[in-house]
């Protein structure tokens, strides 16, 4: 977010929201249709299956008038079951995977789905939403944009059920003149043309490179060494280091599922960062052997030594080494996003059969911890 005396927040309306949707600047929401979207900031895996609960109280409406548009990513584990329930509702259309969403919103009324980043599109859209978030970090966006009335913000996937949803419907569908003030409030928020202004001020004055990371990454530590070393280079290309073979193991903490999964051995792969996920061109493919005793602090750091070493490979032999990417090919896989509750041990387990998950666990983030007689235990883990 730029400082309210930079020249971008003077300029105002500068969000980063690329205007994609050319045919419908200013269309009228007279279609009677109820848009069912995920986010695809979270691949569409939607792992509490809100796509669902969204159905069970379109069900509830018994409301044959309403035109419903379901999509779902590749990754969501409830794909089946939820082509089924399409199946069974009238005027229902179930998609999966589709390039064309920016025109499936547009034509809808009302949006069902997750905050972060999406929020935005829809804004954009002059699309009303009722919105769950699905992660911590959607949070703070959601709750913000509910107070400036462009939202309808029902809370955290794992408190929502089918019933609020439901009455939220009911209201809303109900509310024709709040449902056209939160179409202009977001309008006015997101224009579309925020990359336009942007790049207009950005032309003014020197590109200032910056890079950035989450307050508690791990990466943080040693992401100086990298940045010491470039401060003196010149034109790079947008680099991801990832801990997988692309393109399996795509999305979220592939070092940590494979240590789960048994693997010593883990692929790291650098590539170009695209818009879709993990997708760009492979540059440099690398190995990290493990011993298999590691914890997770060792573990990062000999990632990010690697890493590193990577970037600045690459570094050296720009720009000859663009031309040697390669596209990615064969079958994608996707890792889900873990909570505090993947350190949860088992008590009927043993240590050794657990071992791996003591390697991976944030012992001031994500410790490890089991459930006994009602109580919950933290354990804590270090190697001498």
């Amino acid at each position: 977010m730029a400082p309210p005396e930079s020249d971008i927040s003077q300029e105002g309306g500068a969000e980063l929201t690329a205007n994609r949707y050319p045919w419908c600047p200013d269309f009228d929401n007279s279609v009677s249709a109820l848009g069912l979207k995920e986010s695809r900031r979270t691949n569409g895996s939607d792992p509490s299956n809100e796509t669902m609960k969204a159905l069970q109280a379109i069900e509830m409406l018994k409301r044959p008038d309403l035109i419903v548009d379901v999509v779902v990513g590749l990754s969501n584990p409830n794909i089946e079951q939820i082509e089924q329930k399409c199946n069974k509702l009238s005027n229902t259309t179930f998609y999966c995977q589709v390039d064309n969403i920016a025109k499936i919103m547009s034509e809808a009324d009302i949006a069902i789905g997750a905050s972060g980043t999406a929020i935005w599109e829809r804004c954009s859209l002059a699309l009303p939403s009722i919105t769950i978030t699905v992660a911590e970090n959607q949070v703070d966006i959601a709750a913000n944009v509910s107070r400036a009335g462009i939202i309808v913000y029902l809370g955290s996937s794992l408190e929502v059920n089918t019933a609020q949803i439901f009455d939220s419907l009911c209201l809303l569908l109900m509310q024709n003149e709040r449902m056209s003030k939160m179409s202009a409030c977001g309008k006015m928020l997101v224009d579309g043309f925020g990359v336009e202004r942007v790049t207009k001020l950005l032309l003014k004055k020197p590109l200032i490179i910056t890079i950035v990371s989450d307050i508690s990454s791990w990466m943080n530590e040693h992401i100086f060494k990298l940045i010491s070393i470039l401060e003196s280079n010149g034109n790079i290309n947008n680099l991801v280091v990832h801990a997988s073979d692309l393109p399996k193991g795509k999305g979220w903490s592939p070092l940590t599922w494979q240590i789960l999964e048994g693997s010593n051995d883990i692929p790291i792969s650098l590539f170009e960062a695209v818009e879709k996920v993990d997708s760009g061109k492979v540059y440099i493919r690398e190995m990290m052997h493990c011993r298999g005793t590691e914890l997770i602090n060792e573990l990062h750091s000999n990632l990010a030594d690697i890493a590193i070493t990577m970037c600045l490979n690459f570094v050296n032999n720009y720009p000859e080494i663009v031309a040697e990417g390669i596209c990615q090919s064969g079958f994608s896989s996707y890792y889900p996003r873990r909570s505090r509750e993947d350190s949860k041990l088992d008590i009927h387990k043993s240590i050794d059969e657990q071992f791996n998950l003591f390697r991976v666990v944030d012992n001031d983030n994500y410790p490890a911890f089991f459930e006994k007689n009602g109580a919950v235990y933290i354990l804590k883990i270090s190697a001498k």
